[in-house]
């Protein structure tokens, strides 16, 4: 009798410890179930794959991350028609956010991004621009219209913020996530707010008194927010300027041009009628004419 008492309880142990392996198990491989059941994440094939490394993210795991970030990615390139984006490889650093120049050992793109948490504005923002610049095909030689580029970068970051805030209410990375989804937009309000030109501001005078600031100070990011308020809604209303945005790294001696003449030269770039239309909206809000 003892025996088959003793036999019992080893049963019963052994039962509720396979339960508990079975529990450890199915929490361990959550995230990873969520994010199969998650849309609109995955990359397709005109959308760069992101890849997060292991770094000092702080408590948050690198598939959740990923997952936010591809989202990011998504919003951007699927306005686009190249086939082939090369890959980007996002790791958290101190000295960001940058996207360097030299690309990876497996010509990826390497982004650092300077967050960590679950601050999914800050991921969002930085990295969508970072993916401006990419989408620009940056390089170093573009230096007199820098400007310019760093603007886009601010309306990439705005847009994204502005679209993952309608698209995580209905297919967020992770279900917990779309109650988060207002804050997007809330962030995008904010930095527009509070770095926007006066109303009755005449936009294009006002660039004709500080070209030269621009051109020499091509990193002041409050005043390129303005900028990209103004340009934004040109963005919004053709989305196929994110794909002719890549054209303006093929503009050969740009520095040597003004930027009415980069505008023609981005013009002629420009394949269709739609995306020419868009370059000649941009180039009214600066009193130039195509």
């Amino acid at each position: 009798m003892i025996f088959y008492l003793v036999k019992k309880s080893i049963f019963y142990l052994g039962f509720a410890h396979r339960s508990l392996l079975l529990c450890s198990l199915i929490l361990a491989l959550l995230p990873s179930i969520l994010l199969d059941q998650s849309f609109g994440q995955k990359p397709t094939k005109n959308i760069p794959l992101v890849t997060v490394t292991q770094s000092q993210w702080g408590d948050v795991s690198t598939e959740e991350i990923s997952a936010v970030l591809q989202s990011t990615a998504n919003q951007l390139f699927k306005e686009t028609s190249q086939k082939k984006w090369s890959p980007i490889l996002v790791s958290q650093s101190k000295a960001g956010p940058i996207v360097f120049f030299k690309k990876g050992k497996n010509k990826q793109h390497i982004v650092h991004l300077k967050t960590k948490g679950r601050y999914w504005c800050q991921y969002v923002f930085q990295f969508a621009h970072e993916l401006g610049h990419i989408l620009c095909g940056y390089n170093a030689i573009n230096k007199k219209h820098l400007w310019f580029e760093e603007t886009i970068c601010e309306m990439a970051s705005l847009t994204a913020l502005k679209k993952l805030s309608k698209e995580w209410m209905v297919s967020p990375p992770y279900p917990h996530l779309r109650s988060f989804a207002p804050e997007f937009d809330k962030y995008a309000k904010k930095r527009i707010s509070s770095h926007s030109f006066p109303e009755n501001i005449d936009f294009s005078a006002w660039y004709q008194r500080n070209k030269l600031t621009l051109e020499t100070v091509p990193l002041d990011y409050e005043r390129n927010v303005k900028i990209a308020g103004i340009l934004l809604s040109v963005f919004e209303e053709n989305p196929i300027l994110w794909e002719s945005c890549e054209h303006l790294s093929s503009i050969s001696k740009s520095n040597q041009l003004n930027f009415e003449e980069y505008l023609k030269l981005w013009l002629k770039k420009c394949s269709g009628v739609n995306a020419q239309k868009a370059v000649r909206e941009i180039a009214i809000k600066f009193d130039f004419v195509l």
